[in-house]
């Protein structure tokens, strides 16, 4: 059942195409896996996502749930084999959509299962079905275009879209749960929140009102970035974090001019008030059918060396 009643509008200025007020989290709790603690926090790794990930921009087009459910796509990918070499020639993570999965594929059959007509977004509940029973299509198949073509995302793709599907999901409710799925190497995270969100010098996290209203936004949790190593990065959030707390990296799809270089950040304090909020939903994606403690493939030339 949707969990709203009355309480959100999609358009305006804030809406970028999440829409909590027909999501059916009821549909999630039906395939979710149940949630197991795999490491404690002193275990917890950090991986690099500044060297290789590409940031993308959804322009005018309500997509932010085709590029949030696409972002984990390639994410799970990278965590299992390294860089993504989706087309298996050998030249991993090309800059010519050869090795990236398509925003278009995702929002277009998110929105077929939500049955939602014209540019109005679509939902997490949505994202399960395609990730789980049809997979996901390569850019190379779909490209994304700023201009809303919904019937490009046909039925003659799904033998493309069949070999990328994920092996399983839990829907998370805590903070914690979060940041192990993420920091144990299960995969990443999904979630769909009141937008904007309280950026701390324009993309930090640190906090949420149960009163918040905006619009909605779906984004991509990647991985758990130790504060020092966020203060490193941003210097501006000096006097915001401590050296040893861990912190949540989020890719957006607003253009690497967004927040920091198209990231944000949250703490964990943030993420268990972003969790509390009516509107937020969160699940963790998997390629693995079965919980295990995976290290990650790190790039060569990582940030953190």
């Amino acid at each position: 059942m949707p969990r709203l009643e009355g309480s959100f509008q999609p358009g305006g200025n804030d809406f970028t195409g999440y829409r909590p007020d027909l999501e059916d989290r009821e549909e999630i709790l039906k395939g979710s896996a149940p949630y197991q603690r795999l490491l404690s926090s002193q275990e917890w790794r950090e991986l690099d996502l500044f060297s290789w990930w590409r940031v993308r921009n959804q322009a005018s087009k309500g997509s932010c749930r085709g590029h949030s459910l696409a972002a984990n796509g390639k994410l799970c990918y990278f965590i299992n084999a390294g860089l993504p070499d989706l087309d298996q020639d050998g030249k991993p993570n090309e800059e010519n959509l050869q090795d990236d999965f398509s925003p278009d594929w995702c929002y277009y059959r998110c929105q077929k299962y939500d049955n939602i007509r014209g540019d109005n977004g679509a939902t997490i509940a949505a994202g399960v079905k395609v990730g789980m029973n049809e997979g996901l299509v390569r850019e190379v198949d779909l490209p994304y275009e700023v201009s809303y073509q919904p019937g490009r995302a046909s039925d003659s793709l799904l033998p493309k879209a069949s070999p990328f599907k994920f092996g399983r999901y839990s829907e998370l409710s805590t903070a914690e749960e979060l940041f192990d799925w993420v920091g144990s190497g299960q995969g990443g995270i999904d979630w769909g929140t009141v937008w904007p969100l309280p950026f701390t010098k324009g993309c930090l996290v640190k906090g949420l009102s149960r009163n918040a209203r905006g619009g909605g936004h779906a984004t991509a949790g990647g991985t758990l970035l130790r504060g020092a190593t966020v203060k490193k990065l941003v210097p501006s959030l000096a006097n915001e974090l401590t050296d040893d707390e861990w912190v949540l990296q989020c890719m957006n799809s607003h253009s690497s001019s967004a927040q920091f270089k198209g990231f944000y950040f949250v703490t964990m304090e943030g993420c268990q008030q972003i969790l509390r909020h009516e509107w937020t939903t969160a699940i963790g994606w998997s390629d693995m059918s079965t919980p295990e403690v995976r290290p990650f493939n790190f790039v060569k030339k990582s940030v953190f060396q």
